[in-house]
């Protein structure tokens, strides 16, 4: 079960205070950088601040077990003494920001190491570069020393000999001009010659100055810098790619004339800009407010002393350098830099979307033992395959509705079906000729063929994926020799069924679940949805015993050869009687034991009595458990039972007891509250029921049927971050605009009540408001 927020007041004092030995420090980089300087700051002291209050013995013991290769589950549930009780996306972030941070270190001692060499460069950069904490940072401060493919124009000056001047004129020191024009000398001809080169190193200069680069970063944030983007300008290459991409320019109508100031540009706006300037349809820049370049104009003029204006030619030329710096150098920056920024983030709460509705699709409630027909529609054909109570396939084939006339043969052909397998439940892919099929199955409910007794229904069910999955060699190696059209139909089942382990067979990316995803970065967005993946399984909690290859190397610690060789062991010696049996297995070493084991779990055979394998419980907490079982008046054969279970109920609502225990036993609060939960619930516990379960219907309403004003019960079908679609049980889900949503946060399968704001049939738009 995913862990609770532990409360500040109960967190014990740190340093961490485990059973268990203690995480080591984090191993940070502690190489001295080159020409004696090292680095001015540290990844610990970083996300202490950004993520612990400033707290470093937290965030260090935090990134020590990050460091030993410990699984965001497992210390989330397992180490909350450790974190006070952070949730795992708290410890995700943290988490990719110390790997990031880690990064940066490492480049920068790389950086530091290669550029030593170079005898231009001064032990002040070799600061600046222990000092940098992104990798822009890095180039920034590194780029004057970096050899590009072409010489820059300052090198070219460099190579007129004008390097010594331009040092005079920038330290306002005494220098006879006369000696540097050459009218020979291309460049140095005439004294504007002279002059137009020396610009151009002192620019160079300016613009990579470490205070004018703290100056650029300040006035990144400057209210006022505006997103525009208008229609880009078309050329035939352009033109070419949208034709051959199929582009639908008519999505990007809101774009066309689109500014918007930089603080207020919506997530979606910023996905749906960069998509459109990928397919060559958008022109998108960012506008600086003009108090930006005063601002850096005045900053550098008061620092370096210059004005394009004046008759005094050292003055002169250092105005019009800090003019030509902040041309070429500081308003790009800061413009790719404000960008970059937008678009990070915009990628970063895309993928966080994404997060929530896999957690909120893999914790679905499931229905054990029914019998369940899964419907893949289409137009020609419809797919079907009826599981049994354990998910086996007990028949396929295909229904050829014609609609819209379906003929009465296959309309007794679907009730043959039904009757014959005793369906109670109807699982219907949501995607080509879905609402007609939807019709049908409505139709035939209602018209009283089906044996009455069965009080059958159906539920919309997404099927993303289930065609790629149909094709993958796990469901070959699954059903060997089955079309995979007949597959697909039974993954629709199968994700009613049993949902956890249906959809870890399928790639995230392909469940459409989110927006915009093909916009986001592929690597960072499959890290992700795979860690969501290893967090609900682990949290949910795996019967060892009877789970698939491919549940089990979703479990934290777990990969998929291991997870095979339980398999293997298990099917040798018939099954496992004790999690310490884990350790028979080549490549569980203790390590892999100590992040595994709290999240399998061994359920008795009928007749047996249950253990403490049974619960989500880990074996080092096995002692600590048997004595709060005794300090209860209670013993070890009454797990399982009804007593035992009401009994930790009721001391669950006493936190004073909670304390006394913890006091009584000198352990920490918050692996007492977990045993104590743990044992309150029932053996079988599974968090997915405690969840809004699907919306089942034996009816079916159309867009026609839709009044304004209207008011219906839904199921939120996604999340997005500019509202959530809401089934509503017509031919077109309805949007909820995140302005109608009453500031309330809606996920995956939520059951709400909508009231219909406006029904547009030929645009298939159907706008709600949230109303509970």
């Amino acid at each position: 079960m995913p862990p609770k927020r532990v409360k500040k007041e109960t967190a014990i004092a740190k340093p961490c205070q485990s059973d268990v030995t203690p995480p080591k420090r984090a191993k940070l980089i502690d190489k001295a950088l080159p020409l004696g300087k090292t680095f001015q700051w540290s990844p610990v002291d970083v996300i202490a601040e950004e993520f612990c209050e400033g707290d470093v013995a937290l965030s260090d013991t935090i990134c020590s077990m990050f460091v030993e290769g410990c699984s965001i589950p497992f210390i989330s549930r397992y180490r909350r003494e450790c974190t006070q009780g952070k949730m795992p996306d708290e410890l995700r972030n943290m988490q990719e920001a110390f790997s990031q941070l880690e990064l940066v270190q490492s480049k920068a001692l790389t950086l530091a190491q290669t550029l030593s060499k170079d005898p231009k460069v001064t032990p002040k950069v070799i600061e600046n570069i222990g000092r940098a904490k992104t990798i822009d940072q890095l180039s920034i401060i590194t780029a004057p020393f970096t050899k590009g493919s072409s010489k820059t124009l300052a090198e070219k000056a460099k190579e007129l000999g004008l390097e010594p001047l331009a040092s005079s004129v920038m330290k306002r020191e005494d220098f006879n001009l006369t000696q540097f024009i050459k009218p020979q000398v291309e460049g140095l001809q005439t004294r504007a010659n002279v002059q137009e080169n020396l610009v151009q190193i002192i620019s160079n200069w300016i613009g990579h100055s470490t205070k004018v680069l703290e100056l650029t970063s300040r006035l990144e944030s400057y209210q006022g810098a505006k997103v525009v983007s208008s229609k880009a300008r078309a050329t035939k290459a352009a033109e070419a790619k949208k034709l051959a991409a199929k582009v639908d320019e008519d999505k990007y109508e809101n774009y066309l004339a689109f500014k918007k100031d930089v603080c207020f540009v919506d997530t979606h706006q910023v996905l749906a800009l960069v998509r459109g300037q990928k397919q060559k349809v958008l022109s998108v820049k960012i506008e600086l407010p003009p108090q930006v370049e005063q601002h850096y104009i005045k900053f550098c003029s008061k620092m370096f002393g210059g004005n394009s204006q004046s008759q005094d030619f050292r003055i002169e030329t250092m105005g019009l350098a800090i003019n030509d710096s902040y041309d070429r150098f500081a308003k790009g920056r800061m413009i790719r830099n404000i960008w970059s920024k937008l678009t990070d983030k915009a990628q970063k709460d895309s993928i966080e979307v994404f997060c929530k509705n896999l957690r909120q699709l893999l914790l679905m409630p499931s229905c054990p033992n029914t019998i369940i027909l899964g419907l893949d529609p289409g137009y020609r054909q419809c797919k079907y395959a009826v599981i049994s109570e354990t998910g086996e396939i007990v028949d396929y084939g295909v229904f050829r509705f014609t609609f819209p006339n379906v003929p009465q043969r296959v309309l007794d052909q679907f009730v043959e079906v039904v009757n014959d397998h005793s369906v109670t439940l109807i699982a219907l892919g949501n995607g080509t000729a879905c609402r007609e099929t939807e019709k049908v199955v409505s139709d035939v409910i209602q018209s009283g063929e089906i044996n009455e007794d069965l009080e059958i229904k159906y539920s919309i069910v997404n099927e993303q994926g289930a065609s790629i999955y149909s094709c993958s060699k796990l469901a070959m190696d699954e059903h060997p020799g089955l079309d995979p059209l007949y597959i697909s139909a039974a993954s629709i089942a199968r994700r009613v069924q049993d949902p956890l382990s249906e959809y870890v067979k399928i790639e995230p990316k392909h469940l459409g679940i989110g927006m915009y995803q093909h916009d986001l970065s592929e690597a960072k967005l499959k890290k992700n949805l795979e860690e969501i993946m290893t967090e609900c399984v682990s949290f949910a909690g795996v019967d060892i015993n009877f789970a698939s290859c491919h549940v089990l190397e979703k479990v934290a610690g777990l990969s998929k050869k291991i997870a095979s060789d339980i398999i293997k062991w298990r099917e040798s010696n018939k099954g496992f009687t004790s999690r310490k049996e884990l350790n028979s297995i080549k490549g569980i070493g203790p390590k892999t034991f100590e992040q595994c084991a709290g999240f399998v779990r061994i359920f008795p055979n009928r007749g047996e009595r249950p253990n403490l394998d049974a619960y989500l419980i880990h074996p080092e907490s096995y002692e600590l458990a048997r004595s709060i079982i005794k300090i209860q008046d209670l013993s070890e054969s009454q797990l399982g039972s009804q007593k035992f279970q009401d009994h930790f109920k009721a001391l669950m609502t006493h936190d004073s007891m909670m304390k006394r225990i913890a006091q009584a036993l000198n352990k920490d609060l918050s692996t007492i509250e977990l045993i104590v939960e743990a044992f309150s619930q029932p053996l079988r516990f599974d968090i997915r029921d405690t969840m809004d379960k699907p919306v089942f219907k034996t009816g079916v309403r159309s867009v026609q049927d839709l009044k304004v004003g209207a008011q219906l019960q839904g199921v939120v079908s996604n999340v997005t971050n500019f509202g959530a679609f809401v089934d509503i049980g017509v031919s077109r889900n309805g949007l909820i605009h995140q302005s109608q949503m009453m500031k309330k946060e809606l996920a995956l399968g939520q059951k709400v009540t909508v009231m219909v704001l406006s029904v547009e049939p030929e645009r298939g738009r159907i706008g709600l408001k949230l109303l509970a």
